[in-house]
């Protein structure tokens, strides 16, 4: 209940001490799942990592927990850019037909691309638009990405393709209209 109320802070307590005194191993785990949500909730990025640790070292999971777990943990390290996310975010990235592993196979080529590795990044979101995924807006992010990767390989022919191309197929409300935008605005005088 204090967890569908928004009151995260009282929900991770309860739900931690009933871990802790749970004798049936299915309550425990459903505990323990509730502890990550409610960290994840609060932005505690110690408790979540803590947590989602504890949780993994588990072997009865579920593959849809372990993908949570992993997730929540990946994105936690990656938001503050430190080691060792990448073998989470690489294992969720195997596959993005659920929502943590299209968003991880996002990522690992974001990450390629923060760190200067632009053919690694074009490999990885080439391999990602074979693959597919039906999660939409982490595969129209994929191509924005693309097209930065293009940009700075300085191809840009191929970099405005691609975003009028996500432009014309793109009815989605969401950031990537105006991503598309901004970048073709930047690329106006290549013809």
């Amino acid at each position: 209940m204090a967890y569908n109320q928004k009151e995260y802070a009282k929900a991770l307590n309860l739900y931690k001490r009933l871990a802790d005194r749970s004798a049936v191993q299915e309550e425990r785990l459903q505990a323990e799942v509730g502890a990550l949500r409610s960290a994840c909730a609060l932005d505690d990025r110690a408790e979540t990592v803590t947590t989602a640790s504890a949780l993994l070292k588990q072997s009865k999971l579920t593959p849809e927990v372990r993908s949570e777990a992993l997730y929540f943990r990946a994105k936690r390290c990656w938001q503050k850019a430190e080691e060792g996310c990448a073998g989470d975010l690489t294992e969720l990235a195997k596959d993005t037909r659920n929502v943590y592993g299209a968003e991880a196979k996002y990522l690992v080529a974001q990450t390629y691309f923060d760190e200067g590795e632009t053919a690694k990044a074009e490999k990885e979101v080439l391999e990602y638009i074979e693959v597919s995924t039906p999660h939409a807006y982490w595969l129209a992010r994929s191509f924005v990405l693309l097209s930065d990767v293009y940009v700075k390989l300085d191809r840009k022919m191929e970099a405005k393709q691609y975003l009028l191309s996500l432009q014309q197929n793109c009815q989605a409300d969401d950031d990537i209209a105006g991503m598309i935008e901004s970048r073709l605005e930047k690329l106006k005088s290549v013809k």
